[in-house]
């Protein structure tokens, strides 16, 4: 895509019957700094394209639209690296962890819940315009390619949108189906939707091992980019939410992850005034209060799913940075002196 690395969104809404120059004329800054600087476009820019691309196109429904427009080969090295991800499971978790590659402006991730995940669409930025288009356009997406391999009738869950209900929704339900709901309001949870446990296993056809071996040798090194322009802790901090996820978050394997010596690691999170088990300590936070507090898994599953041999070890851990176990913070008992709300 060269120099404009936003231009597949422009062809994407051309086939769509949006007239691209009109949108030009409509909301000129936003198609600047859309089609200049994608990646880092802030998310009211990309729905302001899509809701004047709606005018211009008749269509209400552009942005669920957008997935039959697009290809994955049209993102890049983002899209080669879903397009040979085996399994969903796969593919939600590749997303996860390179969709900085494609968009900085959006957050993704995929949490566990009883019976499944539930995959979460969000913006660490404040957003003045409806979301949406955006949201439809990427919740759309992935049930449209999660439907490749489960079947033309297979349906998340739930779904949640952040945004209000339309007028008219039809099309959304069919696509998104009954689980379908708007206005979400949970704090810090973005759009969402729930996918079963079983469905992460189906096999993708055509997906080649050694091709997704090479561009995830690529897409790492374009996170890397990605992620230089804030600070070492910060880019350590992603990485560590990361291994928590595949339950590997030991201080070796971040240094590892960071392409440093362990050594190298502690004097570099020491020139930022922090520490790994600090770091540490803020994922644990984040990410055992996003499953104590969001999901109804057990205290024993959450435990391994944070990489704890058992449930006391976690309890220890836990109870170390909280002051509480995690029984008592899931059940509301907190403790004044540790300067913690329960979160939404």
């Amino acid at each position: 895509m060269g120099d404009l690395p936003g231009l597949w969104i422009f062809e994407a809404l051309r086939r769509g019957g949006a007239d691209v120059p009109a949108l030009q004329a409509d909301v000129p800054e936003a198609v600047q700094e859309v089609l200049m600087s994608q990646e880092d476009a802030h998310p009211d820019r990309v729905n302001q394209v899509l809701t004047a691309a709606a005018r211009t196109s008749g269509d209400a429904n552009i942005g669920l639209r957008m997935k039959d427009l697009m290809t994955l080969e049209m993102l890049g090295t983002f899209g080669f690296v879903l397009l040979n991800a085996p399994t969903v499971g796969r593919l939600l978790h590749l997303t996860d962890r390179y969709y900085p590659v494609l968009y900085r402006g959006m957050e993704f991730d995929v949490v566990p819940v009883h019976g499944g995940v539930r995959v979460r669409y969000r913006s660490p930025l404040k957003q003045s315009f409806s979301p949406g288009h955006l949201d439809a356009w990427t919740m759309g997406f992935f049930v449209d390619r999660i439907r490749q391999v489960a079947g033309a009738d297979w349906h998340p869950v739930r779904v949640a949108l952040r945004s209000e209900r339309p007028s008219r929704f039809d099309e959304l339900h069919e696509i998104l189906g009954p689980g379908l709901e708007f206005g979400a309001s949970e704090a810090g949870q973005g759009s969402w939707f729930e996918c079963q446990r079983e469905v992460l296993d189906l096999a993708f056809e055509g997906s080649d091992h050694g091709v997704l071996d090479i561009v995830t040798g690529v897409a790492e090194k374009s996170l890397e980019e990605a992620l230089s322009s804030v600070s070492f802790a910060t880019r350590a901090r992603v990485q560590l939410r990361d291994l928590l996820r595949t339950r590997q978050a030991g201080s070796s394997e971040l240094a590892r992850r960071m392409a440093v010596s362990l050594s190298t690691l502690k004097r570099r999170l020491a020139a930022e005034r922090t520490n790994y088990r600090t770091l540490y300590d803020e994922c644990l936070r984040e990410y055992a209060t996003e499953l104590l507090l969001r999901t109804d898994l057990r205290v024993g599953r959450i435990a391994w799913e944070l990489g704890y041999a058992d449930a006391s070890s976690f309890d220890h851990a836990f109870r170390r940075v909280f002051g509480v176990t995690p029984s008592e913070y899931r059940d509301g008992t907190m403790v004044a002196t540790q300067g913690l709300a329960k979160p939404g």
